[in-house]
């Protein structure tokens, strides 16, 4: 394997791990606003928590996905329909 393909497959899973204990902890905090009430600090933390499991779970997916080859390029689709229909322009 390439040396980018193995680093990206290990960055991947990395943030799949984050993204994994992040949403534990949004687990978490949700039960102990449950019980203690919610505050505003718990609030912010179980916002930026969530949004961290969130974003980590997805840039993990894809560079895992990058690195199996299953990514669809940018320059996908170059066709008429693409370029609003305008022909040959």
């Amino acid at each position: 394997m390439k040396l980018v393909t193995v680093a990206a497959n290990l960055v991947g899973l990395a943030l799949l791990a984050v993204s994994g204990v992040a949403a534990l902890a949004v687990v978490a905090m949700a039960a102990v606003s449950l019980l203690d009430g919610l505050t505003g600090a718990r609030f912010a933390a179980l916002w930026f928590t969530a949004g961290l499991a969130l974003t980590a779970g997805f840039c993990g997916y894809v560079l895992r996905k990058f690195a199996a080859g299953n990514v669809i390029p940018l320059d996908y689709d170059i066709s008429v329909a693409f370029r609003g229909g305008q022909g040959g322009l």
